[in-house]
Protein backbone atom coordinates (compact mmCIF):
# COMPACT_ATOMS: atom_id res chain seq x y z
CA UNK A 1 0.00 0.00 0.00
CA UNK A 2 0.95 3.27 -0.46
CA UNK A 3 2.05 5.77 2.37
CA UNK A 4 0.13 8.74 2.99
CA UNK A 5 2.11 11.26 1.58
CA UNK A 6 1.46 9.42 -1.58
CA UNK A 7 -2.04 8.98 -1.65
CA UNK A 8 -2.89 13.02 -0.11
CA UNK A 9 -0.62 13.73 -3.62
CA UNK A 10 -2.91 11.71 -5.35
CA UNK A 11 -6.49 13.14 -4.41
CA UNK A 12 -4.65 16.58 -4.90
CA UNK A 13 -3.43 15.72 -8.44
CA UNK A 14 -7.12 13.89 -9.26
CA UNK A 15 -8.77 17.47 -7.48
CA UNK A 16 -6.49 19.42 -10.23
CA UNK A 17 -6.82 17.80 -12.91
CA UNK A 18 -10.35 16.98 -13.28
CA UNK A 19 -11.43 21.04 -13.39
CA UNK A 20 -8.56 21.44 -15.25
CA UNK A 21 -9.76 18.61 -18.34
CA UNK A 22 -13.54 19.78 -17.65
CA UNK A 23 -12.57 23.34 -18.19
CA UNK A 24 -10.61 22.30 -21.41
CA UNK A 25 -13.20 20.48 -22.68
CA UNK A 26 -15.75 23.59 -22.76
CA UNK A 27 -13.04 25.72 -24.53
CA UNK A 28 -12.73 23.12 -27.27
CA UNK A 29 -16.30 22.69 -27.39
CA UNK A 30 -17.00 26.36 -27.73
CA UNK A 31 -14.30 26.53 -30.18
CA UNK A 32 -14.71 24.11 -32.56
CA UNK A 33 -19.30 25.36 -32.67
CA UNK A 34 -18.27 28.34 -33.07
CA UNK A 35 -15.63 27.52 -35.71
CA UNK A 36 -18.89 28.78 -39.15
CA UNK A 37 -18.09 32.49 -39.75
CA UNK A 38 -20.49 34.46 -38.91
CA UNK A 39 -21.16 35.77 -42.41
CA UNK A 40 -22.24 31.95 -43.29
CA UNK A 41 -25.55 31.59 -43.97
CA UNK A 42 -25.71 28.40 -42.71
CA UNK A 43 -24.56 29.77 -39.30
CA UNK A 44 -28.04 30.73 -37.85
CA UNK A 45 -31.02 28.66 -38.64
CA UNK A 46 -34.06 29.89 -40.10
CA UNK A 47 -37.35 29.11 -39.50
CA UNK A 48 -38.84 27.90 -42.29
CA UNK A 49 -42.78 27.71 -42.70
CA UNK A 50 -44.11 24.16 -42.25
CA UNK A 51 -47.42 25.63 -43.98
CA UNK A 52 -48.84 23.81 -47.31
CA UNK A 53 -47.89 25.10 -50.13
CA UNK A 54 -50.50 26.24 -52.58
CA UNK A 55 -50.38 26.06 -56.86
CA UNK A 56 -52.01 26.41 -59.51
CA UNK A 57 -52.36 22.69 -61.27
CA UNK A 58 -52.61 22.00 -65.23
CA UNK A 59 -54.97 19.33 -65.84
CA UNK A 60 -53.09 16.51 -67.00
CA UNK A 61 -53.99 13.19 -69.74
CA UNK A 62 -52.51 10.12 -68.68
CA UNK A 63 -49.40 9.65 -69.60
CA UNK A 64 -48.22 13.24 -68.41
CA UNK A 65 -49.46 11.88 -64.99
CA UNK A 66 -47.45 8.70 -65.15
CA UNK A 67 -44.61 11.45 -66.70
CA UNK A 68 -45.15 13.82 -64.05
CA UNK A 69 -44.94 11.25 -60.83
CA UNK A 70 -41.87 9.84 -61.97
CA UNK A 71 -40.17 12.90 -61.65
CA UNK A 72 -41.88 13.79 -58.48
CA UNK A 73 -40.54 10.44 -57.03
CA UNK A 74 -36.87 11.46 -58.20
CA UNK A 75 -36.91 15.03 -57.00
CA UNK A 76 -34.17 15.46 -54.25
CA UNK A 77 -35.34 16.32 -50.85
CA UNK A 78 -33.30 19.49 -50.48
CA UNK A 79 -31.93 22.03 -53.79
CA UNK A 80 -30.09 24.52 -53.25
CA UNK A 81 -29.41 23.60 -49.53
CA UNK A 82 -33.43 24.23 -49.37
CA UNK A 83 -35.22 21.88 -47.85
CA UNK A 84 -38.52 20.49 -49.57
CA UNK A 85 -41.92 21.48 -48.56
CA UNK A 86 -45.28 20.02 -47.96
CA UNK A 87 -47.96 20.46 -50.59
CA UNK A 88 -51.32 21.14 -49.97
CA UNK A 89 -52.39 19.53 -52.98
CA UNK A 90 -51.00 18.10 -56.36
CA UNK A 91 -48.01 16.18 -54.77
CA UNK A 92 -47.75 13.91 -57.95
CA UNK A 93 -47.42 16.96 -60.16
CA UNK A 94 -45.79 19.88 -58.02
CA UNK A 95 -43.18 20.19 -55.77
CA UNK A 96 -42.04 23.56 -53.50
CA UNK A 97 -38.65 23.88 -51.70
CA UNK A 98 -37.59 26.52 -49.54
CA UNK A 99 -39.34 29.82 -47.68
CA UNK A 100 -40.65 31.69 -49.87
CA UNK A 101 -41.14 28.55 -51.54
CA UNK A 102 -39.83 27.90 -55.09
CA UNK A 103 -42.06 25.84 -56.70
CA UNK A 104 -41.77 23.44 -59.81
CA UNK A 105 -45.26 22.77 -61.78
CA UNK A 106 -44.97 19.46 -63.92
CA UNK A 107 -47.35 19.63 -66.97
CA UNK A 108 -47.76 22.86 -67.79
CA UNK A 109 -48.55 24.28 -70.62
CA UNK A 110 -45.58 24.78 -73.07
CA UNK A 111 -44.54 28.54 -73.87
CA UNK A 112 -44.46 29.95 -77.38
CA UNK A 113 -41.07 30.48 -77.72
CA UNK A 114 -39.90 33.70 -79.79
CA UNK A 115 -37.38 33.50 -82.63
CA UNK A 116 -35.17 35.66 -80.87
CA UNK A 117 -35.37 34.68 -77.51
CA UNK A 118 -32.90 33.44 -75.54
CA UNK A 119 -32.84 29.82 -74.54
CA UNK A 120 -31.04 28.68 -71.96
CA UNK A 121 -29.72 24.82 -71.70
CA UNK A 122 -28.78 23.97 -68.72
CA UNK A 123 -27.66 20.26 -67.62
CA UNK A 124 -28.76 19.14 -71.18
CA UNK A 125 -32.39 20.32 -70.51
CA UNK A 126 -34.04 23.89 -72.78
CA UNK A 127 -35.51 26.55 -70.57
CA UNK A 128 -36.96 29.91 -71.24
CA UNK A 129 -36.91 32.84 -68.44
CA UNK A 130 -39.45 35.29 -67.89
CA UNK A 131 -40.80 37.39 -65.21
CA UNK A 132 -43.72 36.14 -63.36
CA UNK A 133 -47.14 37.30 -64.48
CA UNK A 134 -49.02 40.29 -63.71
CA UNK A 135 -50.63 40.52 -60.61
CA UNK A 136 -48.52 37.72 -59.20
CA UNK A 137 -45.84 38.21 -56.73
CA UNK A 138 -42.57 39.10 -58.20
CA UNK A 139 -40.35 36.01 -59.82
CA UNK A 140 -39.07 34.59 -62.30
CA UNK A 141 -40.46 31.45 -64.14
CA UNK A 142 -38.18 29.00 -65.81
CA UNK A 143 -40.44 26.54 -68.22
CA UNK A 144 -38.48 23.80 -70.10
CA UNK A 145 -39.42 24.25 -74.09
CA UNK A 146 -37.50 21.06 -75.27
CA UNK A 147 -39.28 18.22 -73.25
CA UNK A 148 -42.63 16.35 -74.04
CA UNK A 149 -44.09 17.21 -70.75
CA UNK A 150 -42.97 20.74 -70.12
CA UNK A 151 -41.80 21.92 -66.18
CA UNK A 152 -42.12 25.22 -64.97
CA UNK A 153 -39.90 26.30 -62.10
CA UNK A 154 -40.80 29.45 -60.23
CA UNK A 155 -38.64 31.42 -58.30
CA UNK A 156 -40.14 34.18 -55.90
CA UNK A 157 -38.01 37.46 -55.44
CA UNK A 158 -35.10 39.01 -57.56
CA UNK A 159 -34.76 37.57 -61.05
CA UNK A 160 -30.36 37.65 -60.23
CA UNK A 161 -29.45 33.95 -59.70
CA UNK A 162 -32.78 32.19 -60.27
CA UNK A 163 -31.24 30.02 -63.47
CA UNK A 164 -29.31 28.12 -60.65
CA UNK A 165 -33.35 26.51 -59.47
CA UNK A 166 -33.76 25.68 -62.71
CA UNK A 167 -30.36 23.97 -63.24
CA UNK A 168 -30.79 22.52 -60.04
CA UNK A 169 -33.52 19.99 -61.10
CA UNK A 170 -32.36 20.14 -64.97
CA UNK A 171 -30.52 16.46 -64.47
CA UNK A 172 -33.61 14.91 -62.59
CA UNK A 173 -36.17 16.84 -65.81
CA UNK A 174 -33.76 15.11 -67.93
CA UNK A 175 -33.61 12.11 -67.03
CA UNK A 176 -37.26 11.22 -66.06
CA UNK A 177 -39.03 13.51 -69.21
CA UNK A 178 -38.75 12.43 -72.54
CA UNK A 179 -37.49 15.40 -75.09
CA UNK A 180 -39.59 16.38 -77.42
CA UNK A 181 -39.09 15.80 -81.14
CA UNK A 182 -40.55 18.65 -83.00
CA UNK A 183 -41.00 22.42 -81.81
CA UNK A 184 -37.87 23.05 -80.40
CA UNK A 185 -36.51 26.42 -80.87
CA UNK A 186 -33.01 27.00 -81.99
CA UNK A 187 -30.31 27.55 -79.77
CA UNK A 188 -31.63 24.10 -77.67
CA UNK A 189 -28.92 21.30 -78.71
Amino acid sequence: MADPVTRGAARIATLVAVPVAIVVAVVIFLVVSNARPKDDPGAQPSAMSSAPVYVDLPKLDGEQAVACRALLAELPDQVLDQGRRIMADGSEQAAAFGDPPTTLVCGVEAPKVDPAEIVYPLEGVCWVSRPTPQGSAPGTVWTTVDRVVPVAVTVPGDPAGSGQWAKGVAAVVGKQLARSAEGVPTGCG
